[in-house]
């Protein structure tokens, strides 16, 4: 689900800007409405970010078991209830003069708001192995996009980490026979999700690594170290992700009124329940610089 609202709709001045719509944007917003704040959240991917992704969550309390798409769902449907002003878009600048921050987006927007909580997530790391044919883009992980039903179909996913595990599950439920190429001799997650990969009997691929890629959807050929060429029907490129941290780069080290939220402060620790803690913490704390900026109560 996709974030609602038509641009001529949205206020252009808030108490509070939200960057991202993930779970740290997500929990921030519904906060900051709890504080009285007036918000607009701008994401560019739909409600949940990577979320969807998820084949199942099992590390969230009280939701044991939840699936992305379903945990995605929930937060759009809360978001809408609630009457979030939010607007799918990107924010391509942010800068802060002595009262307030002002922020254009890629439609051409101009917002203008007292604070900012930056919740922006990651971005797909950069393939440094070999240039990947133009279009190809470096990180693949959401099967929503991908058949329904991929029975006699092949494919293979690139990585060795907990996303990529996940990601040949999702295929494999899908009727995909999957192969999990990576470069360690093991894969690089442990606990229940590795167990059930053994348990479903996933196709291993240790220490067999790509060197060249050409073809397309549907016809990809994949060359490994060894100069075997494997053909494959479905592609999907978990390499590791970073920071959107672009927008935090063009404001000064201090600035008063930004916060930061999720993975832009996480690391390699990038889990659900944090993120939606350093959300409402952001929501908090912006509701205090407010009260202090202007004299309001919270």
């Amino acid at each position: 689900m996709k974030a609602s609202g038509k641009s001529k709709d949205m206020p252009k001045k808030v108490d509070l800007l939200i960057i991202g719509l993930g779970p740290a944007g997500v929990s921030c917003a519904i906060e900051a409405k709890r504080c009285g704040l007036s918000i607009l959240a701008v994401g560019d991917e739909p409600i949940g970010g990577l979320v969807p992704a998820a084949r199942r969550i099992d590390n969230l309390p009280g939701l044991p078991g939840i699936s992305g798409a379903e945990l995605a769902r929930r937060l759009a449907e809360q978001i809408q209830a609630l009457e979030v002003p939010s607007l799918p878009d990107r924010v391509t600048s942010l800068a802060k003069n002595s009262t307030n921050y002002s922020a254009g987006t890629s439609d051409g927007l101009e917002l203008t708001a007292k604070s900012v909580c930056l919740a922006c997530g990651t971005r797909p790391a950069e393939w440094t192995n070999f240039a990947l044919p133009a279009g190809v883009h470096r990180d693949l992980r959401n099967i929503a996009k991908n058949h329904q039903n991929l029975r006699g179909r092949s494919a293979v996913v690139v990585g060795g980490g907990e996303a990529a595990l996940d990601t040949a599950l999702s295929l494999q439920d899908l009727g995909a026979a999957v192969q999990l190429w990576m470069r360690n001799s093991v894969p690089r997650s442990g606990g229940r999700l590795l167990n059930e990969a053994y348990e479903l009997e996933l196709c291993f691929c240790p220490e067999r690594h790509m060197v060249a890629l050409t073809g397309g959807p549907g016809a990809w050929k994949i060359t490994d170290q060894n100069g075997e060429m494997h053909q494959t029907h479905e592609l999907m490129l978990c390499i590791g992700r970073e920071p959107r941290d672009e927008l935090r780069a063009m404001l000064p080290a201090e600035c008063p009124g930004l916060f930061a939220a999720g993975d832009l402060i996480r690391g390699h620790d990038r889990y659900i329940a944090s993120a939606m803690g350093d959300g409402q913490r952001a929501a908090i704390a912006a509701a205090a610089y407010l009260a202090n900026q202007d004299g309001r109560k919270i």
